[in-house]
């Protein structure tokens, strides 16, 4: 019975026996290349050095054999220059896995770095001496750490990355990337995934990039005076030094704690950003403010003392001023209601002051047919009008419409105007001088001018300016420019009239 079918077995033992022993011996033979080529302690040293421009050292260095050929190098520190502190890179444990035919193709299968920290400085990552022929199919780095240094070196921006993948590093092609990271300054969690290259030039900053993100969640309380979550998504293509980037933001309560006001902010962005240095040019912003448009353009760079500093020219056609004032006001509602028009930059830089000190502002602007909200100060304002015009008896029921415009520039906390101007019927006011932000502190000067002589109004007249108020005046002519000053506080305004070339006529409110 088993006679006929004997020679077959052997026959095929005899092929497993030559498989196995071929095996074995490609195996014996790849021992020293995996050692002295592929996975030797020198070589991956070598290759390290080359593809970040620095100098490696290994606390430990291990070859594997079984099941994969590779290799584990444990303490690998990457320093530009000795004694750097912090290295440029660390990592726990860096594992290589290969496989035998990969070895003769210059190919590694899977790069993992456990506790990988990265630490670039000054100009970030110098230029690598040249391009690797070695392939890495997929490089896996998860609970890493980005840390970036501030120009002082004693403070840093961590970003914590939960999850990152690079693929076909060292091909002709693009590497297509995927990264979950924590995203220290406002704090909130970003996804991004895209592809990255070809490598065609040692510099970096050359290295082409495409893809989208997504960031949610992002506490903006943590900037300082502001609060709400915020949410982004958006596109990037171009160079690392030159990366164009689309998106949108959506904050559905944003909040300025000072008023506690809550609000919903959207914007659409269209910028340009180097990821090299992170400077940044805005070349178009649209946010939306309650019913009002908004517009700006700008740039994020470093000033002449090296802080980071924001600087937008914004513009603003056909909104509403109670969207604009609702956020910095603390009542329920705006006290002004109207068509605002305005032009202006504002420079926001980095730092620790409050955001009222650092920031600063230079715009004009107009509000037309101005409405007061607070129904007793309109009626007085109503009554004043009719006054104005010679008309102390007339029915002041029926709100009258103002106009205010002016040029103002904050700084430093004090908002300097100049060319003031309010309007209602029957009067006029202009005016300059500052309005203290911080201690709400009021001192302006101007003149006021009325169509009626003074003598066919009464002396109970009350004035234009701010909340539309006047002094009793004398003067017996229309038109006449009577000198006017408001100080006090925003709260307690005096209001003053010169009603002779003597001392003014003071009233308070």
């Amino acid at each position: 019975m088993d006679g006929p079918r004997a020679p077959s077995r052997r026959r095929w033992w005899r092929l497993v026996g030559i498989f196995v022993g071929a095996l074995a011996a490609l195996w014996a033979i790849s021992l020293p290349v995996i050692s002295r080529w592929g996975f030797g302690s020198e070589k991956v040293a070598r290759d390290l050095a080359e593809a970040t421009a620095g100098k490696v050292r290994f606390r430990s260095f291990r070859n594997v054999y079984f099941p994969h050929p590779g290799c584990v190098a444990e303490g690998v520190i990457i320093q530009r220059q000795p004694g750097e502190d912090p290295p440029l890179i660390s990592i726990r444990r860096l594992t290589l896995i290969g496989s035998v035919l990969g070895i003769y193709k210059n190919h590694v299968s899977l790069i993992q770095a456990e506790g990988l920290e990265v630490t670039p400085a000054g100009r970030g990552w110098p230029k690598s001496t040249n391009k690797s022929a070695i392939v890495i199919e997929r490089l896996v780095a998860n609970d890493a750490l980005l840390r970036v240094l501030h120009d002082d070196h004693k403070h840093a921006l961590n970003f914590k990355v939960h999850q990152f993948t690079l693929e076909q590093i060292g091909g002709d092609g693009p590497m297509p990337f995927r990264v979950e990271l924590s995203n220290p300054l406002p704090p909130g969690e970003i996804a991004a995934s895209g592809k990255l290259g070809p490598w065609q030039s040692e510099a970096r900053e050359n290295i082409p990039i495409a893809g989208s993100y997504y960031l949610r969640r992002a506490d903006l309380s943590a900037i300082g005076g502001i609060g709400g979550l915020l949410w982004s998504n958006g596109k990037f293509q171009g160079m690392i030094r030159q990366l164009h980037v689309e998106g949108t933001t959506e904050t559905p309560e944003f909040e300025v704690i000072r008023t506690h006001h809550r609000f919903p902010l959207k914007t659409k962005f269209d910028a340009e950003v180097n990821a090299i240095n992170a400077d940044v040019i805005l070349r178009r912003i649209e946010a939306t403010l309650g019913k009002t448009n908004l517009v700006a353009q700008g740039t994020v760079v470093p000033d002449q003392q090296h802080r980071r500093t924001a600087t937008l020219d914004f513009l603003a056609h056909d909104g509403r001023i109670q969207d604009i004032l609702f956020p910095f006001v603390g009542g329920a509602r705006s006290p002004l209601t109207g068509v605002s028009n305005c032009r202006g930059r504002v420079v926001l830089p980095a730092g620790g002051e409050p955001f009222v000190r650092k920031v600063s502002l230079d715009a004009d602007f107009g509000i037309a047919e101005a409405r007061l909200t607070n129904p007793e100060t309109q009626g007085k304002l109503n009554q004043a009008s009719e006054r104005a015009r010679g008309n102390p008896d007339a029915d002041s029921s029926q709100n009258v419409l103002s106009e205010l415009s002016g040029h103002v520039a904050l700084k430093k906390g004090v908002a300097s105007f100049s060319q003031l101007s309010f309007q209602v019927p029957g009067a006029r006011a202009s005016m300059q001088g500052t309005f203290n932000v911080i201690n709400q502190r009021i001192n302006l000067r101007g003149v006021l001018e009325l169509d009626a002589k003074i003598s066919d109004t009464t002396s109970g007249f009350k004035g234009f300016v701010l909340k539309a108020i006047s002094p009793f005046v004398t003067k017996n002519k229309p038109r006449q420019p009577l000198p006017v000053s408001v100080t006090g506080t925003y709260d307690h305004p005096d209001y003053s009239v010169s009603l002779s070339k003597g001392a003014p006529h003071r009233h308070g409110m």
